[in-house]
């Protein structure tokens, strides 16, 4: 940093010497592109020339930097440098959705189309966890024919239980992505806050069928089972961080439970590790009932926490913190051909054909034993 401007050092392949180990970031044109027809324009869209001082408003860390945009640094015309690779995977991913938004005609598309991906993608993972015959997506809840109260964005059915998922593609405004925590707070309200309400709104149709109309998109009356049971899975697109603490700083004490809310990678490994439906339930049931008295920065540490000891009862007033070294409890569970060989501290006396007290609804023998 010089002067208050990030000054890059200019590199190029005259200037490296064969032994030294920044040549392997070095690539030409021919390497980057190939035979892609759309190669040169996707190559032009992420790189950025070193000479042309694109990044003459880079003052401090919270300022944009044109590196996370476009991280792939032009040399010369035919030679570019990646010292990052994760970078361009991340600018892939990210930088179209600034461009589309930046498209006043185009931008309620988008977003809508980034909605309809993000429930995509979901449905996709309850469905193949559930089974499809559990799971209905977009079930439109109306007081009268003309009147939508809400709708459920996926509904999946497992024993005695309903679940409500609320799936939200709010995206972080670039100033929360400077790390500004008024920001962070306020796009993770809209995302959240009107989620929970959505949801329960569902709940109560939910559990009063008779004084609401379900209906599909295509206009067909929908019938809900009965259930005695209801939860609540919020799903956010992006991830936000610390999502957890910042669901309890939302909510507070206004609620006696606090909802759970994580991003959707979040879930596809909570569905990997859980395995069946019933000990995702009583994972999702714990989490919920027991909010308040844990607390970890991730879900990952939750998920940790749960498979090694279970997510009991605390005394009242007792209160647990989730220390981070339990979310690294499913590196080591990779390493195990199966993730039930990771032994929760459950009592020492359990009968092998009694029900396993995880809550998978298997014998203690073929889960835990």
């Amino acid at each position: 940093m010089i002067n208050g401007r990030l000054q890059l050092v200019r590199i190029s392949k005259r200037q490296i010497r064969p032994n030294e180990k920044v040549g392997v970031f070095l690539f030409t044109k021919s390497d980057l592109v190939g035979e892609l027809s759309s190669g040169a324009a996707i190559l032009e869209a992420f790189s950025f020339d070193l000479y042309a001082g694109l990044n003459s408003t880079y003052h401090d860390i919270a300022d944009f930097n044109v590196f996370t945009e476009r991280p792939i640094i032009g040399l010369t015309h035919e030679d570019y440098f990646i010292p990052l690779p994760y970078f361009v995977a991340e600018a892939m991913y990210e930088s179209p959705y600034y461009w589309m938004f930046a498209d006043k005609a185009y931008c309620a598309k988008a977003a809508k189309n980034r909605g309809n991906a993000a429930e995509d993608l979901v449905s996709d993972y309850i469905s193949g966890f559930f089974g499809a015959g559990n799971v209905q997506r977009n079930v439109n809840i109306k007081i009268k024919k003309s009147t939508t109260l809400t709708d459920v964005d996926i509904l999946a059915y497992s024993e005695d239980t309903a679940f409500i998922f609320q799936v939200k593609s709010k995206k972080l405004t670039q100033k929360s992505k400077k790390g500004d925590l008024e920001q962070i707070t306020a796009d993770f309200e809209k995302a959240v806050r009107i989620a929970k309400d959505q949801a329960d709104l569902c709940i109560i149709a939910l559990q009063n069928p008779e004084d609401y109309n379900f209906e599909l998109p295509g206009g067909e009356t929908y019938s809900p089972r009965k259930v005695s049971k209801f939860e609540t899975v919020i799903v956010l697109l992006d991830q936000f961080p610390a999502m957890s603490h910042l669901t309890h700083i939302l909510f507070g004490d206004e609620l006696d439970t606090t909802p759970v809310a994580f991003g959707i990678f979040d879930l596809e490994t909570l569905l990997a590790y859980l395995k069946t439906p019933g000990r995702f339930i009583d994972y999702i049931h714990r989490r919920t009932l027991y909010s308040k008295q844990y607390r970890a920065a991730n879900e990952l540490q939750y998920l940790g926490y749960y498979l090694k000891h279970g997510l009991e009862k605390l005394e009242e007033n007792a209160f647990v913190y989730i220390t981070p070294e339990y979310g690294q409890i499913m590196d080591a569970m990779q390493q195990q051909a199966n993730i039930h060989e990771v032994k929760r501290d459950f009592p020492s006396k359990i009968g092998r054909n009694e029900p396993c007290p995880c809550g998978s609804g298997l014998k203690f023998k073929k889960c835990h034993g």
